[in-house]
């Protein structure tokens, strides 16, 4: 029977992708508004290598290299160096790229009234690499962190996914058994593969499409009823 449902953030719950994408234009906009780069800037180039820059970076993560603040302390030393700014400047970049990527991380479908009635029932949890302080703004400004009875951030190796000692610590917290929780999330390596792994139940989130029919897998699997969507 389950007891605890645990949803991944980014990507499952709330669109990460389109807020990215939008921070990074409004960085280019403030280099541009700065006179750092001409309005007829290509930025192609830095959004290519940013991505490439990004990946390496949560590859070092996940294998206990660096830490979640190295890997955005980082990130956005690479973004100031790629534009040569100065010190001022750059502390503008940092809020600037935040302040838009919050703002544009919607609910990739209309997930509320399936947490709202989960919530009667079952004890729900957020599991995150993202930092803390983010993605706890991003909840808010979904209106969704109430639903939530525990947030669990990764901040380092073995503290975050996909290690399993990380999903048993959530487990430990709710005093419960693996195979009375339910895991929602969008990655295979980091969501299901290791809960799978320790007996914990899944379901994989793919995208917006696939919203209805998950839906109806978490309401099969937890026998609640009269959800309108």
């Amino acid at each position: 029977m389950i007891k605890l449902i645990i949803f991944d953030l980014d990507d499952t719950l709330v669109d990460h992708k389109v807020g990215a994408e939008a921070a990074l234009k409004a960085v280019i906009d403030l280099m541009i508004k700065a006179d750092y780069i001409p309005a007829t800037y290509d930025s192609k180039p830095f959004v290519n290598a940013y991505h490439k820059k990004n990946l390496r970076l949560w590859s070092e993560f996940t294998t206990g290299r660096i830490t979640i603040d190295k890997l955005l302390e980082e990130r956005f030393d690479y973004i100031s160096n790629w534009f040569e700014t100065d010190v001022k400047i750059k502390e503008e970049l940092k809020k600037c790229y935040w302040d838009c990527y919050t703002a544009n991380c919607p609910l990739t479908a209309d997930w509320t009234p399936l947490l709202k009635k989960l919530k009667n029932s079952f004890s729900l949890a957020i599991c995150s690499n993202g930092s803390q302080e983010v993605q706890i703004r991003k909840l808010k400004y979904n209106n969704i962190i109430d639903f939530f009875d525990g947030l669990y951030f990764g901040t380092r190796k073995p503290e975050c996914k996909p290690f399993e000692n990380f999903f048993r610590g959530i487990i430990d917290d709710f005093n419960l058994k693996a195979e009375e929780v339910l895991m929602v999330g969008d990655s295979l390596d980091n969501d299901i593969i290791p809960c799978s792994k320790i007996g914990m139940q899944v379901l994989l989130y793919k995208s917006e499409s696939y919203y209805e029919e998950i839906k109806e897998c978490i309401i099969k699997m937890t026998g609640i009823k009269n959800v309108t969507i």
